[in-house]
């Protein structure tokens, strides 16, 4: 429960949304949302508070309009004359004004006990994602290419009752209507383009995506998703997994969609929670990721500046092995792929770092996993290796995560040292960390790296990254930005033909403004 000094900061927030009507008020978060992701036009309705949407930094952020919904969602009530209305722009500026308060009373209360590095992390897991992963088709086709792996496409269709393209079309199209509709009667009839795309399952996908509005309201306000503490704004709550709403409106059964931007991601990488706990799936799933990463390196290499070499295979079950090796004359890539995702009380715990240390370990095995590749490279251990080995070339350690840890700083140092630790531990020269430092990237930096490595060179890429004393400890995708922003520009989509397989003609052209 929370304590008095807590809970009396909440209650100005808690105590205006009650005098708001909800529908009306998710209506117009909604639209605030998609002008900030999609920068589409607002409903006449809309007083709009063009002041504080073209302010910079911004006054209103998507991520503050996903805990103001979260908060309407319980609070507001749905039958009522309102007191207040979003619309009108002193309204939601006082709405917004109450969640930043909040927020600056949280950190007034615990002052003296947050640990600035931890919540900096905390931070950057919160906004990020709403300022890197807008609608686009690269982030699209990506993870329509992992989950629909033929081996993880069938564990898709046995968990969820729909391939994982059934999804994507299902996902996208209703998207393309509630990109300009706030609500849809129940059943919604969607056009699909497809004629076996029928009812039935529209039903399973509704099934997965959408949720009544009083369960969600009960899910929102359990322990497990939320309380009034350092944690309130950092939840991975249920509002992320069920972005459709199924609601009365003016007597109809009805669906809404207050952030089109999280139905986006739900059924992008969010397919990820239906799977996670099925038998075989952490198998498969990081199949899939090795064999895409592949692509990536086939793709980014038109000029055929590298050779790319995969695993090695051996038959020694202890031998060390490495997902990837891109080579080139005086340098190459050694790469580690892993799928494993931040856990939530590793992103959200300000005063427990247990578990954040217990993730890191798992990037530090990655990393040490490359290290001893390196050792069996140059002792000869593999036989008839596929990759020869030349000692006189740089080698660059990578490891590839699926999802963005945002590693910079000190959590960036805690998985150096834990390196250095294991290496010890390993008989491994700890010398390699300064000789060879590896770097964490997440996909969509090293989609980005692998086509400017391509055209510019391992070597000249990697070593201004790793071996500049203050760029070393920054994100992949920054360094590039600040070091090769006109290669940055000219990257491209990998993969536009499978962007095209995935949807039908009329369905690209629905989303085709977005």
């Amino acid at each position: 429960m929370p304590n008095d000094e807590i809970f009396a900061a909440y209650k100005p927030l808690r105590n205006y949304l009650r005098q708001l009507n909800l529908i009306d008020a998710l209506a117009t978060i909604r639209s605030y949302s998609q002008y900030l992701w999609l920068q589409k036009p607002f409903p006449i309705d809309v007083d709009v508070h063009w002041d504080a949407l073209r302010q910079s930094p911004r006054v209103i952020n998507n991520w503050e309009l996903e805990t103001l919904a979260r908060e309407i969602i319980i609070n507001s009530p749905q039958f009522t004359q309102a007191r207040y209305d979003l619309r009108k722009q002193n309204h939601l500026a006082n709405a917004i004004n109450k969640v930043k308060d909040f927020e600056n009373d949280l950190t007034k209360i615990y002052r003296g006990k947050i640990n600035v590095l931890v919540e900096i992390h905390r931070m950057a897991h919160r906004q990020f994602p709403w300022q890197i992963h807008g609608f686009n088709k690269i982030y699209l086709t990506r993870y329509f290419k992992i989950f629909s792996y033929p081996a993880l496409d069938k564990i898709v269709k046995e968990t969820t009752g729909l391939t994982t393209q059934e999804i994507y079309l299902l996902g996208i199209a209703t998207l393309g209507v509630y990109v300009t509709k706030f609500s849809l009667f129940y059943p919604p009839e969607i056009n699909l383009g497809q004629d076996d795309l029928d009812v039935s399952k529209l039903d399973l996908f509704l099934k997965l995506f959408s949720t009544d509005y009083e369960s969600l309201k009960v899910k929102l306000q359990s322990p497990t998703e939320r309380s009034i503490d350092e944690k309130f704004f950092y939840y991975h709550d249920s509002f992320k997994i069920y972005p459709l709403i199924r609601i009365n409106i003016s007597g109809q059964d009805s669906l809404i969609c207050p952030m089109p931007a999280l139905l986006f991601w739900r059924v992008t990488n969010g397919i990820y929670y239906e799977l996670c706990r099925q038998s075989g799936f952490d198998t498969v799933f990081g199949e899939s990721f090795e064999y895409y990463i592949g692509e990536v390196l086939e793709k980014a290499n038109k000029d055929n500046k590298f050779v790319i070499y995969p695993q090695e295979q051996t038959q020694s079950f202890n031998a060390p092995k490495i997902d990837w090796i891109a080579d080139q004359d005086d340098a190459a890539l050694f790469i580690e792929c892993k799928t494993k995702r931040l856990t939530m009380p590793a992103k959200v715990e300000l005063f427990d770092s247990s578990e954040l240390e217990k993730q890191l370990d798992i990037i530090a095995d990655a990393a040490l996993q490359i290290y001893k590749t390196i050792q069996y490279y140059q002792a000869g251990k593999y036989k008839s290796p596929k990759y020869k080995y030349n000692g006189s070339k740089a080698i660059f350690p990578i490891v590839v995560i699926l999802e963005d840890w945002f590693l910079m700083g000190d959590p960036l140092r805690k998985v150096q040292k834990k390196v250095e630790e294991k290496m010890k531990a390993a008989q491994l020269p700890v010398e390699w960390l300064t000789e060879k430092p590896f770097t964490v990237m997440s996909v969509q930096e090293f989609e980005h790296g692998a086509q400017i490595i391509q055209s510019r060179g391992v070597k000249t890429v990697m070593q201004g990254k790793v071996f500049d004393p203050e760029k070393s400890s920054w994100c992949f995708d920054p360094y590039l930005r600040n070091s090769f922003q006109d290669d940055l520009n000219k990257t491209i989509h990998l993969f536009p033909d499978d962007y095209r397989t995935i949807f039908p003609k009329k369905i690209r052209e629905d989303i085709a403004g977005l």
